[in-house]
């Protein structure tokens, strides 16, 4: 995650691998040393989809640069836009600003190129992310809202009038069962149930208590059903998809994501359920999860050693108590004590 709470895009990959990870590690007494490399956060199934979501916005507004210094009218390549419409809008993550397109070129066959221009209140900066409005559809389950009301007309005949289309990716979690700890997914041994990660201890924060973290694994198979109204559309975004996918795997991994990969295509389908125009896609993909649990637990504040030696008759002197008197336990300390025998020699 950027430090503005958007997800990372998925060129970024070179600069990442250079960022001392994660960004907020605790300096308390459990993280001596340098900062471990691993996951920023846990996700859960919902958690991964609203990744997916958040990247397939910017994925639809990447670009590239051709002409944008010094003009608010910039021309840019946009190679994974769906759409690339006069008047459709993109607006800018950064800075808020709103652009426009305004020209979009043609190939000598009047195919698009993804070349347009852009018309904006500012400058586009390098490193400036775009969202477009107008955009590939990615939601929960089937989009039950499109279903399209039946009508006859006076001859009693079925009439249905079809309303504008925009293309639709579904998702639904067919499969979910505990994860399993080995190479083979829904394989055993199991997780079957939560199993201690590790303490977090940061005395910045409160040294009284640590942070005690339990997880447990998830097998997660996804289907992503892809709507759209001909063959050659639907089959063109299902290979777009899949891109899109391979591409972002370590953004969602980088941000919780277990693991994710391709499962499997199913039979291609005509859908006449919601209305008679629909061709529909249907890929599942392999998604591995881990939902993590924390519970407060009381430290250690002092420790009483007594040493009771009874075979000569030695007997405990002084009891040894030690506590911290910042209130923090050293986990590093060694307690000083002593056993004295009867002659009062030490040993």
């Amino acid at each position: 995650m950027l430090p503005d709470g958007t997800l990372e895009s998925f060129d970024m990959r070179f600069a990442m691998a250079f960022r001392s990870l994660p960004l907020n590690e605790p300096e308390g007494t459990s993280y001596p040393g340098a900062p471990r490399q691993k996951r920023l956060s846990s996700a859960n199934v919902i958690k991964a989809m609203d990744y997916v979501d958040e990247s397939l916005g910017q994925y639809q507004g990447y670009w590239k640069p051709i002409e944008i210094e010094g003009t608010n009218r910039p021309r840019v390549h946009m190679p994974f836009a769906i759409y690339l419409d006069v008047n459709d809008t993109y607006q800018c993550i950064e800075t808020g600003l709103t652009y426009t397109i305004v020209d979009v070129f043609r190939n000598k066959d009047g195919l698009k190129t993804g070349e347009i221009v852009l018309e904006g209140a500012g400058p586009l900066n390098i490193w400036d992310r775009l969202i477009p409005d107008h955009r590939l559809v990615f939601t929960h389950s089937f989009p039950k809202a499109l279903a399209q009301p039946y009508k006859f007309d006076d001859d009693t005949n079925l009439e249905q009038v079809d309303k504008p289309w925009t293309d639709h990716i579904t998702w639904l979690l067919i499969r979910r069962e505990p994860g399993s700890l080995g190479r083979a997914p829904f394989a055993d041994p199991r997780e079957q149930k939560p199993r201690h990660r590790e303490f977090i201890v940061d005395d910045r924060l409160d040294c009284d208590y640590a942070q005690q973290v339990e997880g447990q694994q998830f097998d997660n198979i996804l289907q992503f059903d892809i709507w759209a109204q001909t063959n050659k559309r639907a089959s063109f975004i299902a290979e777009w998809f899949h891109d899109f996918m391979i591409k972002h795997v370590w953004v969602w991994k980088l941000n919780g994501v277990k693991d994710v990969y391709y499962w499997q295509q199913t039979a291609d389908a005509l859908v006449t359920r919601w209305r008679n125009d629909i061709v529909n896609r249907t890929v599942q993909w392999y998604v591995q999860t881990e939902r993590l649990s924390h519970t407060s637990i009381r430290r250690l504040r002092e420790i009483d050693v007594t040493f009771d030696v009874l075979t000569h008759g030695e007997e405990n002197v002084a009891a040894a108590t030690i506590a911290d008197p910042s209130g923090c336990v050293d986990p590093t300390a060694k307690i000083s004590f002593e056993i004295v025998d009867g002659p009062g020699e030490i040993f």
